[in-house]
């Protein structure tokens, strides 16, 4: 592992921040206030005296947090420290002055927390909140209705309606009840439930594999896979572009890997993007990029796993200085 201070400027991965707020919510024994959606099951263990961040020095509590997804029958077991680097250094590896150095399974952890419906649960939350920033590739609408119906989870009021989100490309389309996006977004959950008058409960889902499809799939994502796959040198890709004098790319080859969707064999490793102005960088496996560039698609699926690709904050990273960097300096 190299160390914060062999790294110059470093902003982490701001996904792996995101993600550390999510797991650190559910542990009381670190702060954590909200309590653990149905499908969860956290036990902390006792706390064992205090320890040390090796990165920045910071004190917090000594001990470990267990994690299961009842639905999925998986889970994992992490130190506090762990969390720590997640949330407040956007980092894959911990240093603790007790626990030592040791690395987090990210891909384990995030299909345990839900990850994917929760990001998705937000970007549907904000593409209806700025509907000047839906991009080409969407067409979303409104379906009002009059009332209100009590979440089957929380007993939260959530109002009647739905939306439909289109892909103008390929023309799939789905429509899906406010009540829905509401259990992506509060409860991380696919499934949503809803109150009767009468107590009974009426149960939905929401189609993810359709939904990652609606998102996901747009011919710009094959140029700035295309432009990436440029500075990467592993097998399937350009590798004979120079890379900007403001980007660093990392490569760790491991193995093969399948893509489910074309099934070419890639290699199984990942790549590290950074952008050495503003310390901001993404970490991805090769298939993901083959899934941009080859596919026009944001999500991606293997024999390793699956995920999604947050294109936004890529197109970001890529860029000279970062957006809010920019703001201040024209200012």
């Amino acid at each position: 592992m190299q160390r914060g201070a062999e790294r110059g400027r470093h902003a982490g991965e701001i996904e792996l921040k995101k993600l550390g707020h999510l797991l650190h919510a559910y542990v009381p024994a670190i702060g954590g206030r909200i309590p653990a959606p149905r499908y969860l099951e956290v036990e902390a263990g006792p706390t064992l005296g205090s320890e040390s961040c090796g990165r920045c020095g910071a004190t917090g509590e000594l001990g470990e947090v267990s994690v299961r997804n009842l639905d999925k029958g998986r889970a994992v077991q992490l130190p506090f420290i762990a969390v720590h680097a997640l949330a407040s250094h956007g980092e894959r590896f911990y240093e603790g002055s007790t626990s030592g150095i040791g690395a987090i399974d990210v891909d384990a952890l995030k299909d345990v927390l839900n990850y994917e419906e929760y990001r998705i649960g937000r970007l549907l939350t904000a593409l209806l909140a700025h509907t000047a920033l839906v991009p080409d590739h969407l067409a979303i609408a409104e379906e009002m209705a009059v009332g209100v119906v009590s979440c089957g989870e929380c007993g939260d009021p959530v109002r009647l309606g739905s939306f439909t989100v289109r892909n103008c490309y390929s023309g799939a389309s789905t429509s899906i009840p406010y009540l829905g996006l509401h259990a992506l977004v509060e409860h991380k959950d696919a499934r949503f439930s809803a109150l009767a008058v009468d107590g009974g409960v009426s149960e939905g889902g929401v189609a993810m594999r359709l939904v990652r499809e609606i998102l996901g799939r747009s011919p710009a994502y094959q140029a700035l896979g295309a432009r990436i796959a440029g500075f990467v040198s592993a097998r399937g890709f350009g590798g004979a572009e120079p890379c900007p004098q403001h980007l660093v790319v990392r490569e760790h080859p491991a193995g093969e890997e399948v893509c489910a969707a074309c099934g070419e064999v890639l290699d199984g490793g990942t790549f590290e993007l950074r952008n050495i102005h503003t310390g901001h960088e993404m970490h991805l496996p090769y298939l993901a990029l083959h899934a941009l560039m080859s596919h026009g698609e944001a999500f991606y699926e293997g024999g390793r796993g699956r995920g999604w690709v947050d294109v936004p904050v890529l197109q970001r990273l890529t860029k000279r200085t970062w957006p809010m960097v920019q703001r201040l300096h024209s200012g």
